[in-house]
């Protein structure tokens, strides 16, 4: 019986100076490592249009997980999740670097920074958007300013902007295009053209299914409106790009993320 019980105790103690082997040093490594995730995560929602494409449809990360860049995401957060479990395990086995008041500082800081950016991971994604959104503006305008000037009546064709379909017949608000200019060569086209009553004009950009688009407003701000088609349009969000040109998103009829 002694003997077993001292076999149990030796077993206790080798497995507890394992765990404490593994928290041996600096945390600092860790620290910045996990730092490094949070830095590439923010930049990657940034800069990825796929990823800004995918948060847009709605829905939990988790539930878009067979999408690469959906998965790549969640592989990163996994590993600064981890990263973080095994600094708060320093905090109990590891040695006094581990568990002076500053690890637990930067601990929290970093909990704090991570939840940070998954509330505001949609508001990240887009100003990315907008940042991108921004060079098309100098090319859309070419387009708007004959437009601003003589709003076609009927069906025709426009210089930059090829053949369309003016709607309604009579006094056309609309005009739907026959074959989408596109912005830039690795921008979206653009899919139809509205005015409103107060002489705004909007572009739709093809890439959001119609939920982002860019406007020209002379004498307003963007806002909820009735679309051309008759159509309702919930306005979710507005950044402005230059004088009087907004990009602006509708919430998705179909229940999509704002």
């Amino acid at each position: 019986m002694n003997s077993e019980r001292h076999l149990d105790r030796q077993s206790d103690e080798s497995a507890s100076t394992w765990l404490r082997r593994r928290f041996a040093g600096s945390p600092r490594s860790l620290w910045f490592t996990n730092l490094t995730l949070l830095v590439a995560a923010v930049i990657w929602v940034f800069a990825d249009p796929r990823l800004h494409q995918i948060l847009s449809r709605g829905g939990s990360l988790a539930s878009h997980w067979n999408e690469w860049p959906i998965a790549g995401m969640l592989v990163l957060c996994l590993l600064a999740a981890l990263l973080l479990v095994w600094l708060l395990l320093g905090l109990w086995l590891g040695t006094s670097q581990f568990r002076q008041l500053r690890s637990l500082i930067v601990i929290i800081s970093l909990i704090s920074l991570w939840l940070g950016y998954a509330m505001n991971c949609q508001s990240i994604a887009w100003h990315g958007r907008r940042v991108r959104v921004s060079p098309y503006v100098a090319t859309v305008e070419k387009l708007c300013t004959p437009l601003e000037q003589q709003w076609p009546q009927i069906d025709g064709t426009i210089q930059g902007i090829g053949p369309f379909m003016a709607y309604p017949i009579g006094r056309p608000t609309t005009l739907i295009l026959l074959t989408p200019p596109t912005v830039t060569e690795d921008g979206p086209s653009i899919s139809a053209i509205e005015r409103s009553s107060d002489g705004a004009i909007r572009f739709e950009l093809s890439d959001l299914d119609g939920r982002d688009w860019l406007e020209w407003h002379p004498q307003s701000l963007p806002s909820s409106h009735i679309g051309g088609l008759g159509e309702e349009r919930e306005m979710t969000r507005f950044s402005s790009l230059s004088d009087n040109w907004f990009l602006v998103r509708y919430r998705d009829p179909d229940g999509g993320a704002s």
